[in-house]
């Protein structure tokens, strides 16, 4: 069903050391902000994140401000938690 690895194993080093700090950043803090450069892979290091709370039995949100980050995270989010992703898409806002 899931097709993430038991370790991290599957990602780049810096994604996984990336993913590491991760886990050890929750250990004192709520929230957490990655910043990583375009291409670095930070879609599957988030659904790597994703995938272990899904695996534990928590929800996740995702929002994205583009359809095209939307549709990359269902991708990934699907390729690894083996759940279909529910999207929802705002209503056009005119004042």
């Amino acid at each position: 069903m899931s097709e993430l690895p038991a370790t991290s194993s599957g990602l780049r080093p810096y994604q996984a050391q990336c993913l590491e700090a991760i886990r050890n950043g929750w250990k004192d803090a709520r929230s957490l902000l990655v910043s990583a450069p375009t291409g670095s892979g930070k879609t599957v290091i988030f659904a790597y994140v994703a995938a272990e709370d899904v695996e534990a039995g928590r929800k996740v949100l995702v929002l994205a401000h583009r359809e095209e980050l939307q549709a990359q995270a269902q991708n990934w989010l699907k390729r690894f938690c083996g759940c279909p992703p529910r999207s929802r898409r705002p209503k056009p806002w005119h004042p």
